[in-house]
């Protein structure tokens, strides 16, 4: 990775030119939880065999001419110098506390604040601290939650009590803090009318990650923003605690 970051004629050198104040191992590990992310969706490591199936290294020497294919579409610069602004925008502490990332969803009005906290809460380490990696996580999966990746980041903003299903309970409070004048009830019972077309196996009364990552990504991308997503009509405020 460090190779890639360093390359001339990519991107990443102007990245680097424009981020004076940023030291190269936050740009590496930056670009270690992009590729991460792409190619599995945790920073569990990679055997060679996922490597290979991916076309690994092909794919990162088509990046040294500017072309973001396949898991190396969040490889853009744009993406990188995202996360360097919000980074710079927490004071560049090399970690984000949950006020940095609570600021930083409300300007781009991506997630509720419930939503926040949970997903806070799930990938903080035991000091209340994010770290670079687990930001630009946070990022790519808020930015975009159409992809497999997203969608099981985001999940535990689903699943209140961890328990690896989503109920109805999880969900409710959140929904009615959103004020929409859709009845919860039916809004629910059109959720598992959605999962069940895509998954014969659903139960009646909840609903698992594998059901999500069942659907199409703009029915995932439906579901995901009407759940936890601020409406535009909203109004943001971090200090609520649901």
């Amino acid at each position: 990775m460090g190779k890639l970051l360093r390359s001339r004629g990519s991107g990443f050198s102007l990245i680097r030119a424009n981020a004076r104040d940023q030291s190269l191992k936050q740009l590496e590990e930056i670009a270690t939880a992009i590729v991460f992310f792409g190619i599995s969706g945790s920073m569990q490591p990679l055997r060679k065999s996922q490597l290979r199936k991916i076309h690994f290294c092909k794919v990162l020497n088509t990046v040294e001419s500017g072309v973001f294919n396949g898991f190396a579409a969040s490889l853009r610069p744009d993406r990188f110098q995202g996360v360097l602004c919000a980074l710079s925008d927490a004071g560049n502490k090399g970690y984000m506390e949950l006020e940095d990332v609570q600021l930083f969803n409300a300007e781009h009005r991506l997630l509720v604040n419930a939503a926040v906290r949970r997903l806070f809460k799930t990938y903080c380490d035991k000091d209340q601290k994010m770290s670079v990696g687990e930001f630009t996580r946070f990022y790519l999966a808020s930015m975009d939650p159409t992809s497999d990746a997203a969608c099981k980041y985001l999940f535990p903003a689903l699943d209140a009590d961890l328990d690896g299903f989503v109920s109805a309970a999880d969900l409710a409070i959140m929904y009615r803090n959103k004020n929409r004048d859709v009845e919860f009830e039916v809004l629910w019972s059109s959720l598992l009318d959605l999962i069940g077309s895509s998954n014969s196996s659903t139960r009646s009364d909840q609903v698992s990650s594998s059901n999500i990552l069942a659907l199409a990504g703009k029915d995932r991308a439906l579901l995901l923003k009407t759940l936890i997503y601020i409406d535009d009509d909203m109004e943001v405020d971090i200090h609520r605690s649901r």
